[in-house]
């Protein structure tokens, strides 16, 4: 992941539904670039979060401090990284990827349950393909699962094992005062990574596959860390249970992985 969020231009997503912490997520990117010798600007509607080093604009449309008008903004300052906080509409979307192409750095979030439809989101709206295909650096798509209390016992069940493949068969809720006897408590991250490498025939490809509608199959190869390896980690190291995550996977179209 640090090699792909430190790049010197690109374009770069976080998707998920919503409060699924991509917000979150964004600033934890944000924190491994040098904001201290880098110049970050951001816009968002409304400002989440206050970090420090990076010079935040929060849209104001009653003033008339619209996107656009924030955009042409920060773009006169000539950034290093462009942060924004959603692309809501094709007006951000294409602004986004018009800003990574002139080279820059360009962070987002997006609405969407996974990468994949991430890309037909941007196709959909009208968003340049070759400029996508050779400014995307990852997109990592992510939602909240909750997470087993350390009250937490062995199960014995064999249908998680089954699901996973998996040597263990995890652990079960039980319950007690910590957890309201619910047996959750807290929540995990469940993700689905996927990074584009620099390779330009790699690029080309995904572009003709962008072009071409065939961007499934070609999306299949870039996966680096699919939901399904996701749960499995959490599986294996009974974090969250059988139950949950097959329940999570079952609702993202997952039936088996071989």
């Amino acid at each position: 992941v640090h090699h792909y969020v430190n790049q010197s231009s690109g374009f770069f997503l976080v998707v998920g539904p919503t409060g699924s912490g991509k917000t979150t997520t964004l600033n934890a990117i944000l924190n491994q670039r040098d904001r201290l010798h880098e110049i970050i600007y951001s816009i968002e509607d409304p400002i989440e979060y206050k970090i420090d080093f990076v010079t935040q604009y929060q849209i104001n449309e009653a003033s008339g401090f619209t996107f656009v008008e924030g955009m042409k903004s920060i773009m006169r300052q000539d950034p290093d990284v462009i942060v924004i906080g959603e692309m809501r509409d094709k007006e951000s979307i294409l602004t986004g990827l018009k800003a990574a192409h002139s080279g820059h750095m360009v962070f987002s979030t997006l609405h969407t349950p996974n990468s994949f439809m991430a890309m037909e989101r941007i196709r959909d709206e009208g968003g340049d393909l070759f400029i996508l295909a050779y400014s995307l650096s990852g997109v990592i798509a992510q939602r909240l699962v909750p997470k087993l209390c350390t009250c937490k016992q062995p199960s014995f069940a064999q249908e998680g094992q089954a699901f996973f493949n998996s040597l263990s068969t995890g652990y079960e809720k039980t319950g007690c005062i910590k957890c309201n006897f619910t047996g959750y408590y807290g929540r995990a991250l469940l993700l689905d990574m996927v990074f584009i490498p620099g390779d330009m025939k790699v690029r080309y490809q995904f572009y003709l596959a962008l072009k071409n509608s065939t961007v499934f199959k070609a999306w299949e190869h870039f996966i680096t860390f699919s939901y399904f390896q996701s749960a499995q980690y959490l599986f294996d190291n009974g974090i969250c249970d059988h139950i949950t995550l097959s329940s999570e996977l079952l609702s993202l179209g997952y039936v088996h992985e071989t």
